[in-house]
């Protein structure tokens, strides 16, 4: 009992001199979520951060006004909020800033588009975005070509990729075809889609080079839980491509009895729904969010999103860089879509990114002598991956979902502090990965391939 007496003296003591015991409150360190040996580290998804508040940690910057959308683990697309960063329930939709030149994206019954062998209703049906804004397409019961198609081709400039897409929904009609040409039709690219696939290379065709255009790639994200495809959903048709030397571009989209069959005797009464039409400048690569029109071009809102306090991250001698990201789609060309970027100089780096041949790679400039590390295996539309890069002097390792490239030879890695920070995109409000990037994280030790393997390998 003396150890009580004692402490009932000590506080009796305390309160007649007014000093009182404080309770401190600390918060436990989330282990559960940090990958191995990480002191620092965002995950968007479930709005978590360490070793401060996620908004103590990155800083949002919108490089471009306009407005975006990105997609919810329900399929649903959500609208940006103008001052913070489009971080949804599926991470950070990274994105660079593009303009639709469609100027009526969603009134297809305008004069802005023409109908043939069917007829366009607008605010017939609910869009991806759960408004009551999207059109149907219905065909007629004549034998031909069922199609819609923008009136007047826009102005574009020879050669120059562009990148072209529409949201559609099946109501009878089940396939499809995207075309992007010039005026007459005689020189672009296009695909032809299946809903009912359930595959993503049954889903929609490598493409089609019409005349002398380019074909860059083709694409389709179902918008429902785990984007699965072949299940009852909105989808997004991508085609990617040059029509040519011509200064002119079209869109189309036909419905077809079959895969690859767009002239047939129509019912009357099938069709699909369509909303968020779109065709936007490409030379910068990438699938753009979709900007609604109404009369006038719109520019989609660029993002960029960059760690704030760049010198906690040390000098970049050793560490381990960690992503797990969802990659929306194929990389059409260059250049490289970063996915996470320490800076000390332009000649001093540390990068992980995902180049135009759909791989990961792993890259260190050290004074200006860069060494990459190319995984194998190429990445999966709509997949979730994690990747990790571990450095140190004469060690590198580089992985992602099994695939590990070691390079034990000796590259040596900047010393300079980290200046500069880069989540989902380089600085200057280049290279966006165009994907959602759904955690980051940086330990200051090298893990080694075997520690970074196990991790990537756990989710």
């Amino acid at each position: 009992m003396r150890w009580l007496w004692i402490l009932l003296v000590l506080l009796a003591t305390a309160v007649a001199a007014q000093q009182y015991p404080v309770l401190r409150l600390t918060a436990a360190r989330p282990v559960s979520w940090l990958p191995p040996g990480a002191t620092w580290g965002i995950d968007f998804v479930n709005q978590r951060s360490w070793p401060q508040p996620r908004a103590q940690l990155g800083l949002f910057t919108p490089t471009t006004a306009g407005l975006r959308f990105a997609e919810t683990a329900a399929g649903r697309l959500e609208p940006a909020v103008a001052s913070t960063a489009q971080v949804t329930d599926l991470g950070y939709a990274s994105s660079l800033a593009a303009t639709n030149l469609i100027v009526q994206s969603q009134a297809f019954s305008t004069a802005t588009w023409t109908a043939t062998g069917a007829s366009a209703t607008d605010n017939a049906a609910a869009a991806p975005n759960g408004a009551q804004t999207a059109s149907t397409l219905i065909e007629d019961g004549s034998t031909g070509q069922h199609k819609i198609t923008l009136t007047t081709a826009l102005t574009t400039t020879a050669s120059q990729p562009l990148s072209a897409s529409i949201y559609i929904k099946a109501s009878g009609r089940l396939q499809g075809r995207l075309q992007l040409a010039d005026a007459t039709g005689s020189n672009g690219v296009s695909a032809d889609f299946d809903t009912t696939a359930t595959t993503y290379a049954g889903a929609i065709t490598a493409g089609t080079v019409l005349g002398v255009g380019t074909l860059l790639t083709s694409y389709i994200q179902p918008l429902n839980p785990g984007f699965v495809p072949g299940q009852a959903s909105w989808y997004r048709v991508v085609i990617q491509g040059t029509v040519g030397t011509s200064t002119n571009a079209a869109l189309t989209l036909f419905l077809a009895s079959a895969v690859g069959t767009i002239s047939y005797a129509g019912n009357g009464s099938s069709g699909m729904a369509i909303w968020g039409a779109q065709i936007n400048d490409n030379t910068n690569n990438g699938i753009r969010s979709y900007a609604p029109t109404a009369g006038t071009t719109q520019a989609t809102r660029g993002d960029q999103m960059s760690a704030l306090n760049p010198t906690q991250f040390q000098q970049q001698i050793q560490g381990t860089i960690y992503v797990e990201w969802l990659e929306r789609g194929p990389i059409s060309a260059a250049p490289a879509r970063y996915l996470f970027l320490l800076s000390g100089t332009v000649s001093n780096y540390l990068l992980l990114q995902l180049s135009a041949a759909n791989k990961l790679v792993c890259t260190v400039n050290n004074a200006g002598t860069i060494t990459s590390m190319i995984t194998s295996g190429s990445l999966t539309p709509n997949t979730i991956y994690r990747a990790a890069y571990s450095y140190a002097p004469g060690a590198h390792a580089c992985t992602y979902n099994g695939f590990v490239n070691v390079n034990t030879a000796t590259v040596g890695t900047p010393g300079l502090p980290v200046t500069a920070v880069g989540i989902g995109q380089g600085l200057n409000a280049a290279n966006n990965s165009d994907d959602v990037i759904r955690t980051v994280a940086w330990s200051p030790q090298a893990q080694g391939g075997d520690v970074i393997q196990k991790w990537v390998l756990s989710k």
